[in-house]
């Protein structure tokens, strides 16, 4: 619709047809729907800008019912890259269900894990094994929260799910180095200590310690903190 002063606004016609005896007439109302089209607008833009957002995130954007089987609402496109699943898969355990991705021995320290914090209203993170499509072992943080009506009843779980395969392994790594080097500094009959930049002790052996006559107690808190 085009104003007096010649602006361009959306508008909505209801029209209807009107019989006054031999007369036939037709009436119309015209409403201003611009407030009503900017509202759209701006949410269809919000929407993108979310979409844009989840598409972007590393790993998993989700939000499943709190049952066993974590049946999954919604769940974002990285699930083909993290699972071998698409998301349809997954959506409504139209394939199966993400409890059956979880590693069997993982899925009743899951489900355990998480239960105080949604009982007890704070978010939830947690590391555990997947299986993948291809049958792939990967380790995978999650971190969420449930989401609560006005009565207090659950009605979902949202959250954030990642790969955090390679990182575990370093881990693994580091641990047994650190394993490996305490072992042949207990078995070198030389004393052997290692320090750190400031000075501080790292580790040292017991020939070491016997030499310098430092505390058994002391040789055994510093070890623990890297065993």
């Amino acid at each position: 619709m085009v104003t007096s002063s010649g602006k361009q606004i959306p508008a909505e016609i209801h029209a209807t047809h009107i019989r006054f005896g031999d007369a036939e007439y037709a009436c119309a109302y015209i409403n201003d729907i611009s407030v009503r089209k900017r509202a759209q607008a701006e949410r269809l833009e919000s929407q993108r800008r979310l979409q844009t957002l989840i598409d972007n995130l590393p790993g998993i954007a989700y939000r499943c019912r709190f049952d066993s089987s974590y049946t999954m609402e919604f769940i974002s496109d990285g699930c083909q890259d993290l699972t071998g699943y698409s998301a349809d898969d997954l959506i409504g355990n139209a394939k199966l269900s993400y409890a059956q991705i979880i590693h069997p021995d993982d899925q009743q320290s899951v489900w355990e894990s998480i239960q105080p914090a949604i009982h007890g209203r704070y978010p939830y993170e947690l590391n555990y094994r997947i299986v993948t499509a291809s049958g792939e072992i990967k380790w995978i943080w999650e971190q969420g929260q449930a989401v609560y009506g006005e009565t207090g009843e659950i009605i979902a779980l949202e959250g954030l799910i990642n790969d955090v395969t390679e990182s575990h392994h370093y881990q693994e790594a580091l641990l047994d180095s650190e394993q490996h080097l305490r072992s042949v500094l207990e078995q070198s009959p030389f004393g052997i200590a290692v320090f750190e930049p400031n000075g501080t002790y790292r580790q040292f052996n017991h020939v070491w310690s016997d030499i310098f006559r430092i505390e058994q107690e002391a040789v055994s808190l510093v070890l623990e903190q890297y065993s």
